[in-house]
């Protein structure tokens, strides 16, 4: 079977990324600087050779695929796989604001990264499960191919995490930045990561 290429783009900038805001799975929209940051990855990818692109249904993101389809030509598939850590209580909430509200849960996350689920929540355990099967699916329906995919910071850290058979725990020392590039390829069961967090494409004012 032929190596996929699996093209891993996060979201561009939001206000609540801006504010440091925990947007979970909230549909917060991009904002003006966001898409000029999708902008620039369409221009970084038009000579990819994508050939298909899926997102997450999550407006930040479906937004940012939208921008960069439309350069590309290429209609997006939506997945709920894609979606972003459900993180509960703490949507919409900056980091200080939990510490001050969720003392006891605030430790806990710190302590057990890959199990702790925020109140209402889902852990970061739930997210690696569907971001491994969805990458390990698209790598065995696309062999020899390029693919996009759109979606955020926690699945593509998963995505990272699961290539390298390295724990889920190993996703908060990972950086995932607005609109960076990270790049996964192989075979289903063999995949290797060739970039990770990559925003040369942004090195502009416009960015």
């Amino acid at each position: 079977m032929e190596r996929t290429r699996i093209i891993l783009v996060r979201h561009g900038e939001t206000a609540w990324n801006q504010e440091n805001r925990w947007q979970g799975s909230q549909g917060t929209r991009l904002s003006e600087r966001g898409r000029r940051q999708c902008e620039q990855v369409a221009e970084a990818l038009g000579a990819a050779g994508v050939s298909a692109i899926y997102s997450s249904p999550l407006e930040r993101a479906k937004e940012s695929a939208e921008i960069i389809a439309q350069r590309l030509n290429i209609p997006v598939k939506y997945t709920e796989a894609l979606r972003e850590r459900d993180v509960g209580q703490w949507e919409g909430l900056t980091d200080d604001e939990v510490k001050q509200r969720f003392p006891e849960e605030r430790a806990a996350h710190l302590a057990h990264p890959g199990t702790f689920a925020a109140p209402g929540g889902e852990s970061r355990e739930d997210v690696f499960a569907r971001a491994a099967e969805f990458i390990e699916q698209v790598a065995a329906d696309h062999p020899g191919q390029v693919v996009l995919v759109v979606a955020h910071a926690g699945p593509i850290k998963s995505a990272v995490a699961h290539a390298l058979r390295a724990p889920v725990h190993a996703w908060p020392r990972m950086d995932v930045e607005n609109a960076s590039i990270t790049i996964i390829e192989g075979q289903p069961g063999s995949l290797r990561v060739i970039r990770v967090n990559d925003t040369s494409h942004l090195a502009s004012p416009a960015a």
